[in-house]
């Protein structure tokens, strides 16, 4: 069970893990900076669609996905 509630949300937090390279790791947590996130909270947003992803970026992700 977790052992914090998201209290913005009001939810328990699902932990997942996530690899990426070096250069992904890197390029998150400049966007995360630049928008005063945490990584984690760049990828709570993200997954709220509170931050929309460019339509060449939802395109991208789909392709990854059905591959």
């Amino acid at each position: 069970m977790p052992k914090s509630k998201h209290k913005e949300h009001g939810q328990y937090k699902e932990w997942i893990s996530a690899s990426v390279t070096p250069e992904a790791a890197q390029g998150l947590m400049e966007q995360a900076n630049k928008l005063g996130l945490s990584r984690s909270a760049l990828l709570e947003k993200i997954g709220r669609k509170e931050i929309k992803l460019k339509t060449s970026g939802k395109e991208q992700l789909k392709n990854l996905l059905t591959a």
